[in-house]
């Protein structure tokens, strides 16, 4: 909620074994915004739902297409000295680097086309968007990929699967899950061959930074198996959870030494994916959210430096970046305020598509979209239809292929009960924030984004 200059957030919590809202005891009912927050510890297999997407990074030197091409060890790190400097300035200046802010610029043009279904379009404006960025990210070449292939633009892909196979290190079996092998003629399947074998060559075993953050992950997840006792056990959940903040604090630590180290775990260096069917960027997205739910103030200010030298690096993609940021001014103890990007474009109850539970005003969404327009979000109300047309969409289609159109989409599955409560006590009727999807289908026309 919004009082003055301060933001009060009410919480919601798995309480005495059922949910519960938390209300902030300086709340009065004069306040404005009323944003109903997850704070479940969250696992891997819930909470935020990831739609498959790009992670974005600066472009530091000449766009180069050429598949034979590789870079070198003093290639890199002559573009981190460079991408250090960058990333000073923007820190400094708190703004993003020109390139990338015109990489998302045009990613959003990209988005609004496959809206559109304008296909060849959208191509052109990634084309445009990886003149500005050296290492596109997976999720964005996958797209561009799919994009060509719709359009009749087969020969732009040479440059695509180049990056994804050679230089993300994705294998055949992974590139195949998500880029079906009829969609390549045999020229394309023999070049793709030619990619696995320069792969093979310049792969590297797997690295000390990696194999630490597969096992702090493991631990990280292992804390929080609940089943194990039951949450009206008091004293059981008290030595769980205290256990679980301790092995959150002993994660941090072991993270902020290898970050100091090896720099951010981004893309370009852990690749694409931590197993087969999780990305890396879920995994360090989930383990930054753990560090940042914890109650020590020293740690929650250091994640909210790293991750925002990782966002202006372009190593943090603004809708993760937005969702931390969110997470770090949500702190009951301790409100902040000039966190408002909402991240969360739909909630989900019962199974129906709801705008987030805030009181709207124009002042406010002014606000918001002046806050994502900044970290390179598009407006908020843009990104909701795509997101209700994304989201059933791929419902509505089942098992068949889709184009995405928003890369990471989080969304929020809400107790009915305690929305009811939670209006209720607000004075608001929960009914009229219901979305009339119908109109948003129409103009989409899912069917036509199947590949």
């Amino acid at each position: 909620m919004i009082e003055g200059d301060k933001y009060y957030f009410c919480k919601i919590s798995w309480l005495s074994g059922r949910w519960k809202v938390v209300w902030p005891k300086c709340l009065q009912r004069k306040a404005h915004f009323i944003p109903l927050v997850m704070s479940s510890h969250t696992s891997i297999w819930v909470q935020l739902i990831f739609l498959p997407f790009a992670l974005l990074t600066i472009h530091l030197e000449g766009f180069q297409k050429s598949t034979g091409s590789t870079h070198s060890r003093d290639a890199r790190k002559g573009n981190d000295v460079l991408l250090s400097t960058l990333v000073t300035e923007a820190l400094m200046a708190d703004t993003m680097p020109v390139d990338l802010a015109t990489y998302y610029k045009y990613t959003n043009l990209a988005a609004r086309a496959i809206y559109d279904n304008h296909f060849e379009q959208a191509s052109a404006y990634y084309d445009t968007a990886f003149m500005h960025k050296t290492y596109p990210f997976y999720e964005d070449l996958k797209n561009f990929i799919l994009l060509n292939v719709k359009s009749g633009l087969s020969h732009k892909n040479e440059f695509p699967l180049h990056q994804i196979i050679v230089y993300k290190q994705v294998d055949t079996a992974q590139v195949f899950k998500a880029l079906p092998k009829r969609l390549f003629s045999k020229v394309e399947l023999a070049a793709i061959n030619k990619l696995v074998k320069i792969q093979k060559k310049s792969s590297l075993p797997e690295t000390m930074y990696e194999k630490s953050l597969k096992e702090m992950f493991v631990i990280d997840q292992e804390i929080r198996d609940y089943d194990a006792f039951s949450q009206k056990d008091y004293e059981a959940r008290k030595a769980i959870y205290a256990r679980r903040d301790s092995v959150d604090k002993e994660n941090f630590i072991r993270f902020e030494k290898l970050y100091n180290q090896y720099g951010f775990p981004g893309e370009e260096r852990m690749g694409v994916f931590y197993d087969a069917d999780h990305q890396w960027n879920e995994v360090v997205y989930i383990l930054l959210r753990h560090f940042i739910q914890g109650e020590d103030e020293e740690i929650i200010n250091k994640v909210q430096r790293i991750i925002e030298s990782a966002f202006y690096a372009g190593d943090l993609h603004p809708s993760i970046y937005a969702t931390l940021v969110e997470l770090i001014g949500n702190q009951p103890d301790d409100p902040r305020p000039g966190y408002n990007f909402m991240k969360t474009t739909i909630n989900l109850v019962m199974g129906e598509i709801y705008r987030p539970f805030v009181f709207y005003t124009d002042s406010l969404m002014q606000a918001v979209n002046t806050n994502r327009i900044a970290i390179g979000l598009d407006s908020f109300h843009i990104v909701q239809k795509q997101v209700v047309c994304q989201y059933l969409g791929m419902q509505e289609l089942g098992e068949k292929k889709f184009i995405k159109l928003v890369q990471y989409a989080q969304l929020d599955e809400l107790p009915p009960g305690l929305v009811k409560m939670s209006c209720e006590a607000a004075n608001i009727d929960y009914h009229s924030y219901k979305i009339n999807t119908l109109k948003i289908m129409d103009k989409c026309r899912c069917e036509e984004k199947i590949y």
